[in-house]
């Protein structure tokens, strides 16, 4: 008990809030910019207004698109409450809402599954529970001065390290195969980029190998053990700063290269921007005042911390419960930071058998191109589609319609082979998160 006690009274140490008042600024720009982009390229018709199906994940069925301009609203607003958690302004409610908002659209479709938008739900998640507008915020600055505090406990920063940590570690863990440093998955990937000039160098210097597998692995593996230690810091963020350059110009990969950067910065020392604003301007600064946190943690709070860690170190490993090649399966794939390890191309013919005839579907007449191209390499997303389609069947009032599926897939390149087996009723097949028995598992891919 005295072990807790002491335990708890170091997470409610209070360090200086600088370095998470940066980070909440930067999160909060990215997250405009990200909103900008939706915009800017129409995404939000594309993705939300055009389809007429959508891949919800399991229990999210009753979320549906807003109607209308409704989606244009929705993203509208979540770049209004971007802005204010950049500012600090009205924080806790822009930072509820924008999670609320995110999650909306980033549970909508299965299909537009990216790690980058996972990252960014869970760090809103987290800015929500954390004092990110202690320093730097309208709210701050609008409290009367003897209310002024500079600090933060210490729990706060260690949670956004923690979550930092994951990414990096879990990313480590998946690479360790010879898949990775091989480059089969992003060797092809790397195909569709013939012309960018970083690209054509490093084919040009036969170095992918070497910079991206062994680079990619080594660098995961150890930049957060860089980060914690005084010493390899520097080093360590240097190298972080190369890595995920490299990575916005090889790969499309949206706004996670600058998040993740902006993120490992939470590993300096609690007060490193007031720091640098001391050695840019030349001023002297001023020490932090208050040494202590005021802000009490409860047990129930400590708990739900607790549990939050469990999670996210669980749910990343959940894969080995299953049978099977995860880059093969899918299942445990998602949620679990597995970053360009597999490149799967497929073709899907759907029957639906009835009392009254035999209908070969043709998936477009449902599905946007995009959507297709994602659901015939993912079992779980064939079976919803399945699901779909004898819910349409029963509509037009065909009797006990069943729907086998024809799927080939290529994995990284090698030949093609079947990832349901054909003589399944999918229809049938319930959507949970057990082992499917209908996804095959081929002896060699």
């Amino acid at each position: 008990m005295n072990d807790m006690t002491a335990f708890r009274s170091m997470l409610l140490r209070g360090v200086d809030g600088a370095s998470l008042a940066a980070f909440r600024i930067a999160f909060g720009v990215l997250m405009l910019w990200e909103v900008v982009r939706y915009f800017a390229h129409n995404w939000i018709r594309e993705y939300w207004i055009e389809p007429t199906f959508h891949f919800q994940y399991l229990g999210f069925d009753w979320v549906l698109p807003w109607n209308g301009v409704g989606m244009y609203v929705h993203f509208g607003l979540l770049g209004v409450t971007a802005v204010g958690i950049a500012l600090g302004y009205y924080y806790r409610a822009c930072s509820i809402l924008f999670l609320v908002g995110f999650a909306f659209q980033f549970v909508l479709e299965q299909a537009r599954y990216l790690n980058h938008f996972y990252a960014a739900v869970l760090f809103a998640l987290l800015l929500v529970v954390v004092p990110a507008n202690a320093v730097w915020s309208v709210d701050s600055w609008e409290r009367s001065t003897s209310r002024k505090s500079r600090s933060i406990p210490l729990w706060a920063l260690w949670l956004l390290r923690f979550q930092v940590s994951c990414v990096y570690i879990f990313a480590a863990i998946a690479k360790l195969n010879d898949g990775w440093v091989s480059g089969a998955a992003w060797g092809i990937m790397l195909q569709s980029r013939r012309g960018v000039p970083l690209v054509d160098l490093l084919s040009a210097w036969d170095v992918e190998r070497f910079v991206l597998g062994w680079g990619g692995l080594l660098f995961d593996l150890l930049v957060v053990p860089g980060l914690l230690w005084s010493r390899t810091r520097g080093i360590a963020f240097s190298l972080a700063v190369l890595f995920h350059f490299l990575n916005s110009q090889l790969f499309h990969i949206g706004i996670f290269p600058w998040m993740m950067l902006a993120a490992t910065t939470l590993f300096f020392h609690p007060a490193w921007p007031r720091e640098l604003l001391t050695f840019v301007s030349g001023r002297p600064g001023r020490t932090l005042r208050s040494p202590h946190s005021n802000t009490p943690m409860r047990i129930s709070a400590f708990t739900a911390l607790a549990v939050y860690v469990v999670l996210q170190t669980a749910i990343p490993l959940r894969h080995y419960l299953y049978p099977g090649d995860v880059a093969w399966t899918e299942e445990g794939h998602r949620f679990s930071w597995r970053m360009m390890l597999r490149a799967k191309r497929g073709a899907a013919t759907f029957r639906i058998v009835s009392s009254s005839d035999t209908v070969i579907v043709k998936p477009l007449e449902y599905l946007r191109p995009w959507q297709l191209e994602v659901m015939t390499t993912r079992p779980d997303m064939i079976l919803q589609f399945a699901h779909f389609l004898v819910r349409d069947a029963e509509k037009q009032g065909k009797g006990h319609p069943r729907v086998y599926v024809d799927v080939q897939v290529a994995l990284n390149g090698g030949r093609p082979h079947a990832l349901i087996d054909p003589r399944v009723d999918l229809g049938s097949q319930p959507r949970n998160l057990w082992a499917a028995s209908w996804i095959t598992q081929p002896d060699n891919r």
